[in-house]
């Protein structure tokens, strides 16, 4: 019985983020639950902070570590810079969303990876199975 319990949770869970990415939704860079059920965790940036973000959902912006965290954020930086060289639109610095993002963790400046090149990014992203 509970063998057939968990086998129904796995469909469903399949279902709902399969639906949402055939409705177009994204899904968390870190579990791949998709938004159409799962909770976004949005953080605000800029000053005053008037644009968001959310690249990971609300269980896993708890439970994750702040360095992996920052490094989906981070991925997810570099995919909009890539993304303005073919569209003119330009993302918002590092600097700022690096910021916020440490302020809402309450890590201290020097606390975590410090991202500063573009070769940090190599390498990074679909640790969690999101894509």
């Amino acid at each position: 019985m509970r063998r057939l319990r968990l086998l129904n949770k796995r469909l469903a869970r399949w279902w709902y983020n399969r639906s949402g990415r055939l409705l177009g939704y994204g899904a968390c860079a870190s579990c791949g639950n998709s938004w159409l059920w799962a909770s976004e965790h949005v953080t605000m940036f800029g000053d005053p902070p008037v644009m968001g973000m959310f690249v990971i959902c609300e269980p896993c912006w708890r439970s994750l570590p702040f360095g992996i965290v920052l490094r989906y954020y981070a991925c997810q930086h570099m995919r909009w810079w890539a993304e303005g060289l073919n569209t003119g639109h330009k993302p918002p610095p590092w600097a700022v969303i690096d910021r916020a993002l440490r302020a809402e963790c309450g890590a201290p400046a020097g606390y975590g990876p410090l991202i500063t090149g573009t070769e940090w990014y190599e390498g990074i992203g679909n640790e969690g199975g999101g894509q």
